[in-house]
């Protein structure tokens, strides 16, 4: 089995073991209660969700807009999530037509948070006062649906759940969608190589979107509140198959660590069925993976280590790239917007919506600091300036003159090889040739001329 194969297996365990699942607590509301699947008074409620998320699943702004009752604020995000859900379709076709239909495959978080609202309703809540109501169904950046009362109508009047408010949504959304539209961009111009690593970096983006929403005052949180899990039979399925295909990897299991695999398998399926928010942590991913191990022979473990360790490196290198192409993108917005230039510096970006952990490579030691979104807008740039991972080598530049010129690489070599060109990909190199190519570019020379043709 060769090791590219290996590496794909052991993505594949951890994206299982990492499957998205949305937690849910009960929105804010005093009045009335009723459970959405079980009170023949909640039809309307659940009438309204289906006429705005189905229209927002499909694409449809006008009809979904036509639906909803909320202010500008409100609007706006709906407009955000029809965006959004429109990018997610995009890098799904492109997906499936590059690598094939897989109806295994993990979804994109938006879209599928958004079915999620129209789904399940037997144990959500939902809370009515006068003319608003409230629901606890999960979507994909929190929990809770507002509703207001229309001419007689319900309508929803804010996706947004609380505590946050309809602005910090949208900013979310706006960080989310350019990972997605880099993603699609990375499958289509071959720079994203297999339908694995596009997964791997998809799981990256999703984490901008997930979100355990605090329970709002005058809520009571109930346990299996309907949030969308994955079945625990389905999880198990590939839970099974990617532990088995990784056992042969490392040179197949006898009797007895046949039996002790069969018993840790049946321990996870235990605790899953229990509690089927149970694989989202990374907790949970290292105890398996720990417990998995225990079971190989020394030299078992020794393959099963390099497995790790390279499949860990190769998928940092793609996180990185999915970077890179964010910053990409902003600079074409931003060159599209200025007479063909480009930026005087990457902190310029975030005008183009690029978040500022774009700015970093992946495992990077810096961090983003808390409270950034509150900083002036000069001093986010400043920051970005400073500790940005990437030499960015375009400012003032006319974009559609560069060709092949590098216009962001890592400034140490060691936690990428991965180089962002003007026309908008991004390569990924040897530690050899990364290391020739930065030597050049510091000397001026740009494009390098030991570039591979």
């Amino acid at each position: 089995m060769s090791l590219m194969r290996i590496e794909s297996l052991a993505r594949k365990v951890l994206i299982v073991l990492a499957s998205a699942v949305l937690p849910l607590a009960s929105p804010s509301a005093s009045g009335e209660e009723m459970l959405a699947g079980k009170d023949p008074a909640a039809k309307p409620f659940l009438d309204a969700i289906h006429a705005v998320t189905e229209p927002i699943a499909a694409g449809d702004a006008d009809k979904a807009e036509a639906h909803f009752a909320g202010d500008k604020t409100d609007l706006e995000l709906l407009r955000a999530y029809i965006k959004t859900v429109a990018a997610e379709k995009l890098m799904e076709a492109a997906l499936d037509k590059n690598f094939g239909a897989d109806p295994n495959r993990p979804g994109p978080a938006v879209s599928g948070g958004v079915k999620s609202w129209g789904a399940a309703f037997d144990y959500n809540s939902i809370f009515v006062r006068d003319k608003h109501a409230s629901c606890s169904a999960s979507g994909p950046l929190g929990v809770g649906i507002e509703f207001q009362q229309v001419d007689g109508v319900w309508k929803v009047s804010s996706l947004a759940s609380r505590p946050e408010t309809p602005e910090e949504h949208i900013q979310r959304l706006a960080g989310y969608r350019p990972k997605i539209e880099a993603i699609t961009t990375g499958i289509n111009d071959g720079t994203i190589k297999s339908a694995d690593d596009a997964i791997a970096a998809l799981e990256d983006a999703r984490e901008g979107v997930r979100h355990r929403s605090a329970a709002p005052p005058g809520s009571t949180p109930r346990a299996g509140d309907g949030a969308s899990h994955p079945a625990p039979e389905a999880v198990m399925r590939n839970v099974h198959q990617n532990l088995s295909e990784v056992a042969e990897a490392v040179g197949g299991l006898s009797d007895e660590q046949g039996a002790r695999l069969a018993a840790l398998e049946k321990d996870v399926a235990a605790r899953i069925r229990a509690d089927p928010a149970t694989p989202q942590g990374p907790s949970f991913r290292a105890d398996i993976i720990k417990q998995f191990r225990e079971i190989l022979t020394a030299e078992q473990q020794t393959k099963f280590d390099k497995i790790m360790a390279e499949s860990a490196g190769r998928s940092a290198e793609i996180h990185t790239g999915v970077h890179l192409k964010q910053i990409g993108l902003g600079a074409v917005m931003y060159a599209n917007q200025h007479d063909d230039k480009l930026p005087p510096d990457l902190g310029t970006l975030l005008s183009q919506s690029v978040e500022p952990a774009a700015f970093l490579a992946s495992g990077s030691r810096t961090k983003v600091p808390e409270g950034f979104a509150t900083l002036e807008v000069a001093k986010q740039a400043a920051w970005v300036n400073e500790h940005t991972d990437f030499v960015y080598l375009g400012a003032g530049r006319q974009m559609s003159r560069l060709g092949l010129f590098v216009l962001a690489y890592p400034k140490d070599a060691s936690q990428s090889h991965s180089f962002l060109f003007a026309d908008g990909s991004v390569q990924t190199f040897s530690a050899e040739q990364a290391a020739r190519m930065i030597a050049e570019l510091k000397g001026g020379t740009n494009p390098p001329t030991s570039l591979p043709k």
